[in-house]
């Protein structure tokens, strides 16, 4: 929904409009599917600070998630308009062939680039037999890594993470570059090397 009397409008003013109003929040959780949780507003005593709290009870001493400009278009009053949202979020996020750990923003903004990314790798690397496809992964490492999956390598991403910079200006070389490591580290030799690697860090640890 739209922030209620605009963005510079008393949180106090909002709170008596709404006290008595159940909300439907849509979760924008990094790397996770959305989904609708009903929740009510709140405001601290002697506070500007707005929040949505989740508690089954409704405990004024149990606060959930502070309201911000941006968190509005997360709540509805109306369910279907939440499901509605929460569905596009969901087909966005469930079309991958990886699961990708992006916000849903990031993911609404740059769906097409995305996309076209992975079905251009799938597409080069289709007759490779261990290629087991890729995934977009956001950890605040100067962009977004493009991970590699290999079907030799069980419940790792293998190889080199390719990045995608954050105003995406790069997007257009990154599948070439995430083919070049595949084809770099599809043979034996590498395979078994990653597999001890991996073998090591399981029993003695990643430190």
């Amino acid at each position: 929904m739209k922030e209620p009397f605009g963005k510079r409008a008393n949180p106090h003013l909002i709170y008596e409009k709404y006290k008595n109003c159940v909300f439907y929040h849509v979760s924008n959780h990094k790397g996770e599917q959305a989904i609708i949780e009903p929740c009510i507003l709140r405001i601290r005593h002697n506070s500007n600070l707005l929040y949505v709290t989740f508690n089954k009870k409704w405990k004024l001493s149990e606060w959930g998630h502070p309201i911000t400009s941006g968190s509005w278009e997360n709540l509805f009053l109306n369910y279907n308009e939440a499901k509605k949202l929460a569905k596009e979020r969901n087909d966005r996020f469930l079309s991958f062939r990886h699961e990708p750990f992006l916000s849903h923003k990031v993911l609404q903004e740059h769906f097409d680039e995305l996309k076209k990314t992975e079905e251009l790798i799938d597409k080069l690397l289709s007759d490779f037999e261990n290629y087991g496809g890729i995934d977009f992964c956001d950890v605040s490492a100067g962009g977004i890594q493009v991970r590699i999956h290999h079907n030799s390598i069980s419940g790792y991403t293998f190889g080199d993470q390719k990045t995608i910079l954050y105003d995406f200006s790069n997007i257009k070389e990154i599948p070439f570059e995430v083919v070049e490591e595949f084809i770099r580290i599809d043979n034996p030799k590498a395979i078994n090397k990653e597999k001890d690697f991996i073998a090591y860090g399981e029993k003695y640890g990643w430190d």
